[in-house]
């Protein structure tokens, strides 16, 4: 009978062949009892390590660090054992060694410390075994081993972070492609590549591809940042290359809505922005600082303030300049409403305005020293220095109306009874230049009129 014609290549069959030969890394067993068992045995024949039986060998990884009785750590010579006898011969004697390195697997990424030295010098022995050619390749663990030098304590964090981010994949889909477990995502080690991660170049974590897979990366599916020791070194991770570059409103909108979210308005509520540095809230606060002022102005022009834009291209001078350093609104009932309408993020923050008509709305300004009080609708332009008893604080939940109509400094040279600015001449920038002379003479901050104008 002649056999030409048939298939000399049988994929389906080489693949189920190949299955027989390797095994898939699977869910981690319960280590904690398994840890336990096995420090009971070793325990119970400190001295006569002969009698320990090979299962209880296999599990060692798992006792090493179990805290009663100290672990296996109080039983130093078993570990020596171990690496330098018991698993070396499980790559030649045993017909399915990965068995015995499921547990290096696991306690690796569960307990992954660069820190600790015994750590390390079984991460060692893990890469040796590993990379023994006594382990088939077919694997999907030991092919990601391999690949990515994750056993190398430095090395593998690194390229992890590296693979994921290249890979376009979410998270979990990367973790189902690699045949991990499902926790993975929350082990020490993928925090280790995740803070790799955000060790990348500035302006890569400029882009768009490190942001979104920083956002996907750094949130469970319960909507909570992923990992909790890690919440300063991302927030800088985000903010930082940002201080001497602007981002586009897109990349400005997301990461300011991505913040707030996780971290709370900074100028409120400092707690959880513990252990962040002040340049990198700085950059977000001047964020916040930009899109309060513009809320302000888009409040103003629905509930018709007659001068607007004037307000509006006075105070961005200043802002565009670098020179406001805090800005606060407070809003009557009906320009509440407005912003609530306009901020589709629902998360820009602002104070209750009592005592006032409903559409009234007033822009607290901190600039140095000095707080100025700009109201809406007619009303004057105030400012006080910061230590004056009547001046009014930022960020307060609610302002009565009374309290920021606060005895001004003069901006008229003594020429009327108030000193307050009343917004003149808006068309030819009457009062725009009294306002800018007096931020230049109290402040010493110089802007053109033409600036403050255009």
């Amino acid at each position: 009978m002649s056999f030409n014609g048939f298939p000399t290549e049988l994929p389906m069959i080489s693949k189920a062949v190949l299955g027989l030969l390797t095994e898939a890394v699977g869910p981690p067993p319960d280590m904690r009892s398994l840890g336990q068992k096995t420090l009971e045995a070793f325990l119970s024949s400190p001295n006569d390590f002969d009698s320990i039986r090979k299962r209880d060998w296999r599990h060692v990884p798992y006792a090493i660090w179990i805290k009663d009785a100290g672990g296996l750590l109080s039983i130093p010579a078993a570990i020596d054992r171990y690496l330098n006898l018991e698993l070396p011969k499980a790559l030649t004697e045993t017909r399915r060694p990965l068995k015995w390195g499921r547990p290096l697997v696991f306690i690796y990424i569960e307990q992954y410390n660069p820190n600790d030295a015994l750590f390390k010098t079984i991460s060692k022995h893990t890469k040796d075994f590993f990379n023994s050619p006594k382990i088939n390749n077919a694997s999907s663990i030991v092919g990601l081993a391999r690949s990515l030098n994750l056993f190398d304590v430095y090395e593998g964090p690194k390229k992890t972070a590296e693979s994921i981010a290249s890979s376009r994949r979410t998270l979990r889909e990367w973790i189902q492609v690699h045949e991990l477990w499902p926790s993975f995502g929350t082990s020490p080690f993928a925090e280790a590549a995740f803070n790799s991660f955000l060790q990348s170049s500035e302006d890569f974590r400029r882009s768009v591809d490190f942001i979104n897979t920083i956002f996907e990366w750094s949130v469970t599916d319960r909507g909570e940042l992923r990992y909790s020791s890690s919440r300063a070194k991302l927030a800088e991770a985000l903010l930082l290359p940002w201080r001497f570059n602007q981002p586009s409103d897109s990349i400005q909108s997301r990461l300011i809505t991505f913040l707030l979210k996780h971290y709370g308005d900074p100028r409120i509520g400092k707690n959880l922005w513990h252990g962040v540095s002040s340049e990198a809230i700085g950059v977000l606060i001047g964020w916040i600082n930009g899109r309060t002022l513009e809320a302000f102005f888009r409040i103003l022009q629905e509930t018709a303030d007659s001068i607007w834009q004037y307000r509006q291209k006075f105070w961005t001078a200043y802002f565009k300049a670098g020179h406001i350093d805090e800005a606060w609104v407070a809003l009557g009932p009906d320009a509440a409403a407005v912003l609530k309408r306009l901020d589709d993020t629902k998360q820009l923050k602002y104070a209750n305005l009592l005592g006032s008509e409903s559409s009234q709305s007033i822009l607290l300004i901190r600039i140095g020293q000095i707080i100025f009080c700009e109201w809406s609708h007619n009303g004057r332009l105030r400012a006080q220095r910061m230590d004056s008893p009547v001046s009014p604080a930022m960020y307060k939940t609610y302002y009565d109306s009374e309290s920021l109509r606060f005895q001004s400094l003069d901006f008229n040279n003594g020429q009327t009874q108030d000193p307050g600015l009343v917004h003149f001449s808006s068309q030819s920038g009457g009062w725009q230049d009294r306002a800018r002379l007096f931020i230049q003479k109290q402040i010493g901050i110089r802007i053109t009129q033409a600036e403050v104008t255009r």
